[in-house]
C-alpha cells in the first residue's frame, strides 16, 4: 500500500535531481554565456541550485528514513520563497515577467501537493474504560 510519506520522499528526490540538473546545466553553459549580460552571475545560480538540490535530497533521505513528513512544509515554503526572491531580483527579461502568472500557479500547486503528501491522519482518541466496564 502506498504511503504518503513515500510519495513525499519521491517528490523530494525528483526535485533534488531536477535542481542538481539545473546546476549542472548552468555549469556547462558558463563559457557559452560569458558574452551575455546576465541578471545573476552563473556561479551564484550554480550555488543556488546545488544547495536546493542537496536540501531536497537530504529531505528525501530524512523522510524515507523517518517514515514521516515532519518539516515538509517549511522546506517547501522556503524553496518557493527563495525562487520568488530570485525571480523578483534577477529576472530582467520581459518574457520571464510574462510568465509570473504561470509561475505563481505552479508555486501554489507545488505547495498544495506538499501539504497533501505531508498531511498525516491523527489517530482517534478513545477513552479507556476500566476493566469493570464503568
Amino acid at each position: 500500500m502506498f504511503k504518503k510519506w513515500q510519495g513525499l520522499a519521491l517528490f523530494w528526490l525528483l526535485f533534488g535531481i531536477a535542481n542538481l540538473f539545473r546546476a549542472g546545466t548552468a555549469y556547462r553553459l558558463i563559457e557559452t554565456l560569458t558574452a551575455y549580460p546576465l541578471a545573476a552571475p552563473l556561479p551564484a545560480l550554480i550555488g543556488f541550485y546545488t544547495m536546493w538540490g542537496a536540501a531536497f535530497l537530504f529531505g528525501a533521505a530524512w523522510t524515507w528514513q523517518r517514515r514521516m513528513a515532519r518539516g515538509a512544509l517549511p522546506l517547501a515554503l522556503s524553496y518557493q520563497a527563495a525562487l520568488w526572491a530570485l525571480r523578483l531580483s534577477a529576472y530582467r527579461a520581459d518574457y520571464a515577467r510574462h510568465l509570473w502568472g504561470r509561475d505563481a500557479l505552479l508555486s501554489g500547486l507545488f505547495v498544495l501537493v506538499v501539504v497533501w503528501l505531508a498531511h498525516e491522519k491523527q489517530p482517534q482518541q478513545t477513552e479507556w474504560m476500566g476493566t469493570d466496564g464503568r
